[in-house]
């Protein structure tokens, strides 16, 4: 996921003037959503997919050790074999090419050991009471971005300044964020970062975080702390200490965030909302990215 406040460097006034001017636009758009009944939890006791707690560490091992080992493999394979010149397009491929992977691998798991009926109820129960057709859910997570996106900024804001206060302002850019300027200038490598970015990374993501830690989750601490603890694991996911002291307001800017990504989805117990909200902040961030680059 990539966040705006990665984008530039701005002075400590700037973050506190766009904090406040965030915070007030999130209490407005917070309370015409409340007034509108967005935040309640129709059928929140409803059960869902029986995951365990085996399906979720076999999805995370499978996920960690597909980004973790096979990619560097693959990096090593295609420099020896491949001859491509550029270090980019080499990453871009090794990166394709282990999604495709994992994914393969993932279906596979959940065939065989989940099995078809508890593997599709995670990405829609259509036994949910509030069950809506997909292209609903689809249209829910997008207008969804409306009501996350004030709070998220604010957030964003309001750590940065907190971390510019204490250690100074860094000019450290997020990991994604280097990713897409550096493929801005390779045709291949910009369509397998946005294909990561807009696809792979939001789908993936909420499957391992929404679908299956949070299903499981919920069968043992109830909705909402299933929502919390899931968005903390989310959070931690995306911590590098290349970022250092970056990290705070990455880490507590995505946390926010995914409280909305798993409200949805306890919401609507349809992974495309979800995966929808998702897919529409990485693509505003992602455009506005590129237009910045241009100019």
């Amino acid at each position: 996921m990539i966040l705006f406040s990665s984008l530039t460097t701005i002075s400590l006034f700037d973050n506190v003037s766009l904090f406040i001017f965030s915070s007030a636009i999130a209490l407005i758009v917070t309370w015409i959503a409340y007034l509108k009944n967005f935040f309640s939890l129709p059928f929140k006791d409803f059960e869902g997919p029986q995951v365990r707690f085996f399906d979720c560490l076999a999805v995370f091992l499978i996920f960690i050790a597909s980004y973790q080992l096979l990619a560097e493999e693959l990096v090593k394979f295609l420099s020896k074999h491949a001859h491509i010149h550029s270090r980019t397009t080499l990453l871009s491929i090794s990166q394709l090419l282990t999604f495709l992977a994992t994914v393969a691998l993932l279906v596979l798991y959940g065939l065989i050991c989940q099995g078809k009926k508890v593997s599709l109820k995670i990405w829609k129960d259509k036994t949910f009471p509030f069950s809506k057709p997909i292209y609903q859910d689809i249209g829910f997570g997008i207008l969804s971005w409306v009501i996350a996106i004030p709070m998220v900024v604010a957030t964003s804001y309001f750590t940065q300044t907190l971390t510019d206060l204490f250690f100074g302002i860094s000019e450290k850019e997020q990991l994604a964020v280097r990713y897409l300027k550096l493929a801005l200038d390779e045709p291949f490598a910009l369509f397998v970062a946005l294909f990561s970015i807009l696809i792979a990374a939001p789908f993936m993501e909420e499957y391992l975080f929404r679908g299956v830690l949070q299903s499981w989750l919920r069968t043992r601490l109830g909705p909402i702390k299933a929502i919390v603890v899931s968005s903390v694991f989310f959070a931690a996911l995306h911590y590098s200490p290349q970022q250092a002291v970056t990290n705070i307001p990455l880490l507590v800017t995505l946390f926010t965030f995914a409280l909305y990504l798993g409200f949805i989805y306890e919401k609507t117990r349809s992974l495309f909302a979800p995966a929808f909200l998702h897919v529409t902040f990485n693509f505003i961030s992602a455009m506005r990215i590129i237009s910045l680059s241009m100019e």
